[in-house]
């Protein structure tokens, strides 16, 4: 039995996709989320009488 899986026959599949930016809603979201977790843990830390 031949292992035949690994055989390029040369053809390309063409990949018609758009193209996204960069910084989606997501991704500003989740950036915001970390900075605001890490703005809260370092008051935390370093005020305790709070804000």
């Amino acid at each position: 039995m031949t292992d035949t899986t690994s055989d390029f026959d040369g053809s390309t599949i063409a990949l018609e996709a758009t193209k996204e930016p960069a910084w989606t809603a997501a991704t500003w979201f989740a950036v915001l989320s970390m900075a605001a977790t890490s703005f809260a843990l370092v008051s935390a830390e370093f005020l305790p009488a709070g804000l």
